[in-house]
């Protein structure tokens, strides 16, 4: 897995290619699901015609039910992780997660919204569950604490740069009228569907390395 830092110092991250990948995955998994997060109680109001105290009420239930599927999912999709592999459940909970998020630029009911963010939480349990799992696989073992802190960048870096998306949306929305939240989705279900990219060549190196269950 690479050598030891020296004196402390930063470790060789091209020796760790597999890792800084896993976490370049979570970054751009995570981002999509952190930008649609970030603006559901306005889309919740807007598209359900709710004012804002309704739309608080409505999207708080949303988000506490939505985590409670991931909760409950993330039992067995740890338990995938392990028979299948942690490669292929990462790519299909990206998959499942992006259909979602693109379920939901044509949601204008309850019922709806439900279901595209369902399969974002059955999504974020299988991408979050594997990619956890690999990340301890691939780290050092004398240096697994500093290893998991910087997967921690990946998470806080998604989180800061979902803000980002709220410019893109006044821009579309000024481009044509209402677009915004379809702007929105479109680019968070692309982030999501970009961790994919990150994963390319992770299954064959980790393989050839022989230290990770895939």
């Amino acid at each position: 897995a690479g050598q030891p830092a020296q004196d402390g110092g930063p470790p060789d991250w091209r020796a760790h290619q597999p890792f800084v990948k896993v976490v370049a995955a979570r970054f751009f998994f995570l981002l999509g699901t952190y930008a649609v997060g970030r603006f559901l109680l306005f889309f919740v109001a807007e598209r359900l015609g709710l004012n804002a105290a309704d739309a608080a009420s409505q999207a708080g239930g949303l988000l506490a039910g939505l985590s409670l599927v991931t909760v409950i999912f993330a039992l067995p999709a740890g338990w995938a992780a392990d028979r299948f592999g942690r490669v292929p459940l990462m790519a299909l909970g990206a998959v499942v997660s992006a259909a979602g998020i693109l379920l939901l630029i044509g949601a204008y009911t309850t019922a709806a919204i439900l279901l595209g963010g369902g399969l974002m939480a059955l999504g974020s349990a299988a991408f979050s569950s594997a990619n956890w799992a690999l990340a301890v696989d691939l780290a050092p073992p004398d240096q697994a604490a500093r290893f998991l802190g910087f997967a921690n960048v990946g998470t806080a870096g998604a989180a800061a740069a979902a803000g980002l998306f709220g410019p893109v949306m006044d821009v579309s929305n000024r481009l044509w009228s209402g677009s915004g939240y379809s702007a929105l989705f479109l680019l968070a279900a692309l982030a999501t569907l970009t961790s994919l990219l990150a994963l390319r060549g992770l299954r064959a190196r980790a393989t050839q390395a022989g230290s990770v269950p895939l």
